[in-house]
């Protein structure tokens, strides 16, 4: 296919001097290349003929200066210098020889031959002269290298001269070649690309021969193609690119925030309409008009535009960076900025960009907030000011009201003593006077009817007398137990009971009571499996009596039911049931109150029927064998009173009959958990113990006494020991003393469950008898959890005597301290729990110190030792006003 000649591509200048030629740069290219060859060519023969003329030179001079040294031995010892001149006359002849000199062995001259430049010579020899293995001088010989260099410089001349010929004759026959091979291929390549460079995408180039120029030539033809199908496509995105500069315009100019762009030097180069009226300004150009810089024409303190800039500088970016700025008219707002640096090739900043919000309204209603919160506190202080006070006022009354319980029940323990002395005589006269107004009295009398009668009035009064002295009597031995109780000094005969026996020989001491009273039927219904329990058997029995009394006092009809079960817990279960009046559900708590009976009867109001002492004195004793006791009942359908203790089997049972020769128990093998050994003399509260922890998981070994408790510590290494005082052979206090002298004992917990009250005896914490199960599993937990965990504790303990560990925290050692102590202290960098007593912080600055990082406040609850943090609220440099 034909096609015409491109007359732009005709009309472009042809090649010159002054612009590129591919013939002319292959050309100089060839040229260059080929003297490049010649030379390196050159200079290496050069080179090698060089180094081959110095070796054929050194070796001649090596070989005369030798043979010369040979000849002139004889002459030089013979002193004969005229054979000496002969001899190196001779040797001057040669063509490559400058020089020679003769010297004696001293180094003076003996005969020296010059040339025509002496001393210039290209390799100088020296060779002594000996004579029989004697040096009896010298000989020094120059030689020149001038023969040889002229040699050289004739191959060297000769070998350019070729060399320049074969550059001509290789650059004529490239010049034909390249004429017809590659400037007319080229030709008509470059007017077809010249067409398509016009847009004349379907233009067809003239058919190529050489494969290289083909190849160019179809991808001319891709790349036309390629072209035009982009060019389609860049027309597509200039669509798009323009639809989304419109829809960016829009956001631009319709956004509600501030968007901005300032120079580094504080110019306002662009803002949209928003962040104009926002300063009260028109326009975009108005503001400009307005601000000449930024820093002094929008914000209030200049200070805060460098600390902008000096934050963009550094991270780049700032993301709601909030200062006061001012409006057109002298108004201030508060308003947040976020933006990011513009930054030079160099990386110095050029200028920001972002966008601006007005917070003003927020910020009113946070320092509205923030008042309301200062109020708040200050409300907050006065009431809890107030609250001390009240709580002090409490303890002061607390205080009063159990020293007065103190002096009622020494008033009660005296007066009781003191009654029954004079009661005991007027009862035995009054009875004595019984007796012998019947023997003698009626007798005399006769058949006076009027004495007759006075008689029997006298006997009813003496009766009167009895019966109410009787009562008296239970009504001061129910004081007098339940005094002994609460004061610790009763004397319990423990022995192993068995239960069943027991309840039967409780059932017929009442037999006679129920016989008084033939509507109602009294049952007995026992388990088979009924466990032993380890007790006094006069106090279970004085509270099956007092449980059956009870029943039979407020049952007119019906029945009396004495059950025993075992729970499935191992406890032993009695319940005492009857078909009754019932009791009101507001009463079933309260009717184990001192002094309480149920309704209307109250021996503060009315004069009752008994004490209102027996089932308090029940539940002491039942709670004093780590037993409960409770009352279930629905108003006219009867009540039944129930209560459980501990059981024990029956090689317990054994063991407590002779505990004074009892070992350690051991765990079974395989257990797992903590191990928790278990000391008490009493086999049903060991075992109530050893019960409860079993069943929370833990591995349990149990001793009877403290010199058998230090053996089991020694061989099974517990992880925590429970420690009874009151106990045969070595008492509890012994045994914690052995246990703290011994460093490989001392680190393990001790707990101490006494009736003992307020003395740890140097165990880490002490709880009394009765048990209270969660707080003996929670002290557990805690004293194990003080192994792992060893926060810093610091107590201010003002009094001097330290105090124990917190048992309910995890914690390790206490540091017991004074007030300025304990500021020097925490001034000093301390991190932990500070522990404050009941009323310090009316002499601390609780929110200082709580401010203070890594510190934790700790403050105990009113009288409460340290081991009864009731009300503790952790600080961690918050709000000190939450506590």
């Amino acid at each position: 296919m034909q096609t015409e000649p491109d007359s732009t591509l005709e009309q472009m200048p042809r090649p010159g001097l002054g612009s590129k030629s591919i013939s002319r740069d292959l050309a100089v290219s060839l040229t260059l290349l080929l003297l490049l060859f010649a030379a390196v060519l050159s200079g290496v023969g050069y080179f090698k003929q060089s180094r081959t003329m110095l070796a054929d030179v050194q070796g001649k001079a090596d070989e005369a200066v030798e043979r010369i040294a040979g000849i002139l031995a004889v002459p030089m010892w013979n002193v004969d210098y005229t054979s000496v001149g002969l001899v190196t006359s001779v040797f001057g002849q040669n063509e490559l020889v400058d020089y020679i000199r003769v010297l004696d062995p001293d180094g003076g001259e003996v005969y020296k031959l010059l040339k025509d430049n002496p001393f210039a010579a290209g390799i100088v020899r020296r060779h002594d002269i000996v004579y029989r293995d004697r040096i009896i001088g010298s000989v020094e010989m120059g030689f020149s290298l001038r023969p040889y260099q002229a040699r050289l410089d004739r191959l060297l001349f000769v070998s350019l001269w070729t060399t320049l010929g074969a550059v001509v004759v290789v650059l004529t026959a490239t010049g034909l070649l390249m004429r017809v091979f590659i400037r007319k291929p080229l030709s008509d390549l470059r007017r077809g690309i010249g067409r398509v460079a016009k847009g004349d995408y379907s233009y067809t180039f003239p058919e190529v021969q050489h494969a290289e120029l083909r190849e160019i030539a179809l991808r001319v033809r891709e790349m036309s193609r390629d072209i035009s199908a982009r060019e389609n496509e860049l027309q597509g995105v200039n669509r798009a690119l323009t639809a989304a500069e419109e829809q960016y315009r829009s956001i631009y100019e319709n956004s509600l925030a501030g968007i901005f762009q300032f120079s580094a030097v504080g110019r306002v180069q662009r803002c949209n309409p928003a962040m104009a009226a926002i300063f009260g300004y028109a326009d975009e150009d108005e503001l400009r008009a307005a601000v000449d810089d930024v820093a002094e024409g929008l914000f209030v303190d200049p200070a805060d535009w460098e600390t902008l800039l000096q934050d963009l500088r550094e991270r780049g970016g700032v993301s709601l960076f909030e200062a006061r700025f001012q409006r057109r008219d002298g108004s201030g707002l508060w308003g947040t900025i976020s933006a990011r640096a513009i930054l030079e090739e160099q990386g110095a900043l050029a200028g920001v960009e972002g966008m601006f919000v007005d917070v003003s309204e927020r910020k009113q209603a946070q320092d509205e907030l923030a008042e309301l919160n200062r109020h708040l506190e200050s409300l907050v202080r006065e009431r809890t000011s107030d609250l001390a006070a009240k709580a002090e006022e409490l303890e002061r009354a607390n205080e009063r009201l159990r020293a007065l319980d103190r002096m009622k029940s020494a008033f009660l323990s005296s007066v009781s003593h003191e009654l029954r002395t004079p009661l005991t005589s007027i009862l035995g006269f009054a009875k004595l006077l019984n007796r012998d107004f019947r023997r003698h009295f009626f007798d005399k009398a006769g058949e006076d009817a009027s004495l007759v009668i006075k008689g029997r009035r006298m006997m009813e009064n003496l009766e009167i007398i009895e019966r109410e002295g009787d009562r008296l009597t239970r009504l001061i031995n129910d004081v007098l137990d339940l005094n002994k109780i609460e004061s610790g000094r009763v004397e319990w005969n423990d022995t192993p009971i068995d239960l069943g026996e027991m309840v039967g020989r409780a059932v017929s001491a009442v037999q006679g009571l129920f016989a008084e009273k033939p509507m109602i039927e009294l049952r007995l219904d026992l388990a088979k499996d009924l466990p032993h329990i380890y007790a006094d058997q006069d106090r279970i029995e004085q509270v099956l009596i007092n449980l059956l009394n009870n029943a039979a006092k407020f049952t007119d009809e019906g029945t009396v039911t004495v059950s025993g079960r075992r729970t499935a817990g191992g406890l032993a279960e009695i319940r005492v049931e009857d078909t009754g009046v019932g009791i009101p559900p507001a009463d079933l708590a309260k009717i184990f109150e001192k002094f309480h009976q149920l309704r209307p009867a109250d021996t503060l109001q009315d004069k009752p029927k008994g004490t209102g002492l027996g089932l308090t004195i029940c539940r002491e004793i039942v709670e004093h064998y780590g037993g409960s006791i409770w009352a279930e009942s629905e108003p006219g359908a009867g009540a039944a009173i129930v209560f459980q203790l501990p059981g024990v089997g029956e090689d317990e049972t054994e063991a407590g009959g002779a505990r004074e020769g009892a070992t350690c128990c051991a765990p079974g093998p395989g257990e797992r958990g903590p191990l928790i050994l278990v000391v008490d003399d009493d086999p049903a509260v060991n075992s109530y113990l050893s019960q409860i922890f079993e069943g929370e998981g833990f591995r349990v070994a149990r001793s009877f006494d403290g010199e058998s408790a230090l053996e089991c510590a020694r061989s099974l290494a517990p992880d925590l020991i429970t420690m009874d005082i009151m106990m045969p052979i070595m008492d509890g206090k012994t045994a914690i003393s052995r246990l703290r002298s011994d460093p490989a004992l001392a680190a393990i917990p001790v707990l101490v469950v006494s009736v003992v009250k307020g003395e740890a005896f140097g165990a880490d914490a002490a709880l009394e008898k009765p048990i209270d199960v969660e707080r003996l599993l929670g002290t557990v937990h805690g004293l194990l959890n003080r192994r792992e965990c060893r926060q810093p504790l610091m107590l201010l303990n003002e009094g001097g005597e330290p105090l124990a560990a917190p048992i309910t925290l995890c914690a390790g050692d206490i540091v017991n301290c004074t007030a300025d102590e304990l500021w020097q202290r925490v001034r000093d960098g301390f991190r932990g729990t500070v522990i404050l007593p009941y009323g310090a912080e009316k002499r601390i600055d609780v929110s200082a110190l709580a401010s203070r990082d890594g510190v934790s406040v700790l403050i105990l609850a009113n009288g409460g030792s340290v081991g009864d943090a009731l009300a503790a609220h952790p600080y961690q440099g918050a709000d000190p006003t939450e506590a």
